[in-house]
């Protein structure tokens, strides 16, 4: 694992999984052009003077600035901390990413497309009186509060694949607006993020033991998000089943999504895995198992959220 010192913003690499330090996550959205792992490591004169490489350093600084500031001697960052030029270090990353996501002190999610200025008691109320899925009367959304809590809850951040877990696993999420201010922690925001992107409250509470959510429901926290390789809507989904499994870019989304859910019923007896809707995919799909996580879209908000010794997972249908 390759951290990145806050102080020095040296990459250094720990070996055993016992030894590794403590250490902060970054979660964002990608940028069209990321500084990879062996550019941050050279930091060429050219790099610096490519305007996209230019701002995803200082994403990058900001990211370590802020880690310091809050006492992090160490920060992951997912674009620079993982050799994407090496298959084998990109799928050893990937199945071990819940686990460095589970022993992170705290993951900063920024959001580059949310503005600054909130106040997270006023963004509370207005998820409260139904502000955030627009059953309020119009008039009430001239105020810049409610103005401000749009962007925030349509950020893209909330669409990704990749931040599913980032949002779900870490100990704490703390959001950032585009200019670094804070915006408020998962703890204090349940409420407005289970409006935003669906995922349960009970989800977001820190150290849950997600063996006991049906596999419908988390399919469906899925189902609307998006990935830039089709194959990574599967792979991004791995530590939240508890399974691992070799990954094959090229093999398709749908090849991917199928291995996934095999990989999930040998480990699991939870038959909420098939309570997809069949009518929500092209007739090309046969067979017991879904070919995309949309296709939970609608089913998998009915199942049953817990799937404990004495719960009927299907008993809310």
């Amino acid at each position: 694992m390759r951290l990145i010192n806050t102080t020095t913003e040296k990459l250094e690499e720990f070996i055993d999984p016992k030894k590794f330090p403590k250490y902060a996550i970054l979660s964002h959205r990608w940028l069209d052009e990321e500084v990879t792992c062996r550019e941050y490591q050279e930091e060429s004169t050219n790099l610096k003077t490519q305007h996209n490489k230019c701002k995803s350093l200082e994403k990058i600084r900001k990211a370590c600035q802020l880690a310091k500031g809050r006492k992090h001697e160490y920060i992951w960052i997912d674009t620079c901390c993982i050799d994407k030029t090496s298959s084998a270090e990109i799928s050893e990353a990937v199945n071990c990413m819940f686990a460095w996501y589970r022993a992170a002190e705290v993951c900063y999610a920024y959001m580059f497309d949310v503005r600054p200025g909130y106040n997270v008691a006023d963004m509370l109320e207005a998820a409260r009186m139904g502000e955030l899925d627009g059953s309020t009367d119009e008039s009430r959304r001239d105020s810049e509060s409610i103005s401000l809590l749009v962007s925030f809850h349509e950020s893209d951040w909330f669409t990704r694949g990749w931040t599913l877990q980032e949002l779900i696993v870490p100990v704490e999420v703390e959001f950032l607006a585009n200019d670094w201010s804070p915006i408020g922690t998962r703890s204090q925001m349940a409420p407005i993020i289970t409006k935003a992107c669906g995922v349960d409250a009970y989800a977001l509470t820190p150290g849950v033991d997600l063996n006991w959510v049906s596999v419908a429901r988390k399919m469906y926290w899925a189902s609307r998000r998006t990935t830039t390789r089709e194959e990574d809507l599967a792979y991004c989904l791995l530590g939240l089943f508890d399974v691992n499994m070799p990954l094959l870019y090229g093999e398709g989304g749908p090849r991917a999504f199928l291995r996934l859910q095999e990989e999930i019923v040998r480990r699991s007896n939870d038959q909420s895995i098939f309570a997809w809707d069949h009518q929500s995919l092209d007739t090309t799909c046969r067979g017991p198992f879904a070919a995309h996580p949309s296709a939970f879209h609608v089913t998998g908000r009915h199942v049953s959220l817990s799937r404990k010794p004495g719960t009927n997972i299907l008993a809310t249908f």
